[in-house]
């Protein structure tokens, strides 16, 4: 083979791969932007002020607790108002029996 024509296969060679190194570095460059989207959506972002969903999930949590101490505060509520109205009946009851007589 001629000198000048493996030369010019070689240079066509490294064009491409050129071209294929450009293809994968615009790859990379996208795939860290995403990469960087899905890190400020999880962790949160300081300079556009959002929280992230890890702090939302933290945030549930903390509503969750305090959602279950209001439910149990109304069970013994109504446990209460039951026990005292079942013990205001009954001395009802035995009252009106009492006059009854």
């Amino acid at each position: 083979m001629d000198i000048q024509l493996e030369i010019t296969l070689m240079e066509n060679r490294l064009t491409t791969m050129e071209n294929k190194l450009n293809d994968v570095e615009s790859k990379l460059d996208s795939l860290d932007s995403k990469m960087s989207q899905v890190i400020d959506a999880i962790i949160g972002n300081k300079l556009t002020k959002s929280n992230g969903l890890a702090d939302d999930i933290r945030e549930i949590g903390e509503l969750t607790d305090k959602h279950e101490q209001i439910i149990n505060r109304a069970k013994w509520l109504w446990i209460g108002v039951v026990s005292v109205s079942t013990v205001i009946g009954f001395l009802l009851k035995i009252v009106l029996e009492f006059f009854a007589k």
